[in-house]
């Protein structure tokens, strides 16, 4: 036991021999493709400056004051999509996620315990995290799905003024693998949606349409016909009656029933005695309804032709409220997909890219 006490007291001495030792924070803010943390930093997070201190609290997952095996991989993005398509198995990689886990905590780890605190973290200062180029350019480090790091590193950078969301400015080598990505998850949203409906498969449909031209018949998809312009109209407002409620819905009738002390009584919505929140209906101080057509530029990118003000507020108030019924994004069915109606736009951790109709490119996402 007294071994046992002695090495704590070791410990503890040499955490605060180290503590006192640690660079006071000095601030990087020059971008360093040779140095690992500026570079992070710079390109993962968008921060130019920063010191040992906030770059630790950053990546100090659990705030426990230690960086553990699994941060250590996090920083380095060793289970990212992005680092696993460089390794041809999951034996080479295994193999690459000890290599950088050893090598930090060679350089790192003072007291050896497997673990590196704030102290020895700060002691080693900016060139304590190695870089791994032998692992692919650009490779490691990342933290977001996919969709995310299309934003950060490239949307972001080179599609940020207006002029660069025209169709023709999309044009990037990184802008098509995430359309084809994009592509991908829709294709394989439809392929569920199919199988849940009983429905020929797109390859199945595919020989069915070919089959029919070559013996002169019409093929009609029965996955299509359901979005047809009617069908289409019909759901949407079967969608927005629904969202009223009981209440709304009674408030569109052109009757309304009150209960009396002599029994039900059957009133007519009229202009004499309907009153809306703003004023009578028909009056001057009726809500505005918004711009139609080519004057809709006046009025909000999300409103819809013809809705007042008052609508629209509760309109987005409703969506609010059931999106938070609803997986978050990249939870659940829809995963990373662009939202689906409205209601998906509020989902938490849903990209602000998606959160606002866009005029131009990407509008209707």
């Amino acid at each position: 036991m007294r071994a046992v006490g002695a090495w704590f007291v070791a410990l503890a001495l040499a955490s605060l021999v180290l503590a006192r030792k640690a660079p006071k924070g000095p601030v990087f803010a020059d971008k360093d493709p040779d140095n690992y943390m500026q570079e992070h930093m710079a390109a993962e997070h968008h921060i130019g400056a920063f010191d040992l201190a906030s770059f630790f609290a950053l990546h100090d997952l659990d705030r426990n004051g230690l960086l553990e095996r699994a941060e250590i991989e996090a920083i380095y993005g060793v289970h990212h999509s992005l680092s696993r398509k460089h390794s041809p198995n999951a034996e080479v990689h295994d193999e690459k996620a000890d290599k950088i886990v050893r090598e930090v905590l060679r350089r790192l780890d003072y007291n050896h315990d497997g673990m590196v605190s704030r102290a020895e973290f700060l002691h080693g200062g900016k060139k304590g995290l190695p870089q791994f180029p032998e692992f692919g350019k650009n490779a490691l480090g990342h933290h977001y799905d996919e969709e995310s790091e299309y934003y950060v590193h490239h949307e972001s950078l080179y599609h940020n003024r207006p002029e660069d969301q025209t169709d023709e400015a999309y044009s990037h080598p990184e802008d098509t693998a995430h359309f084809r990505q994009h592509e991908r998850i829709e294709r394989e949203e439809e392929e569920r949606e199919r199988f849940a409906e009983g429905l020929p498969s797109i390859d199945e449909e595919t020989r069915l349409r070919a089959e029919a031209q070559r013996q002169s018949r019409t093929y009609e998809s029965a996955y299509e016909r359901q979005y047809t312009p009617e069908n289409v109209e019909s759901a949407q407002e079967y969608d927005r009656m629904s969202k009223l409620g009981a209440a709304g819905r009674d408030l569109l009738s052109a009757q309304h029933t009150f209960k009396t002390p002599n029994g039900p009584r059957q009133v007519a919505a009229t202009e004499d005695n309907v009153v809306l929140a703003q004023g009578n209906f028909g009056d001057a101080n009726e809500p505005p309804v918004f711009a139609a057509g080519d004057s809709a530029a006046r009025a909000p990118m999300d409103h819809i032709n013809g809705e007042t003000e008052h609508g629209r507020k509760i309109r987005l108030d409703q969506a609010r409220r059931e999106a938070s019924g609803r997986p978050r994004y990249g939870q659940g069915a829809s995963g990373m997909g662009q939202p689906r109606d409205e209601v998906d736009r509020f989902k938490a951790g849903m990209p602000y890219k998606y959160r606002v109709k866009k005029n131009g490119f990407l509008r209707d996402l």
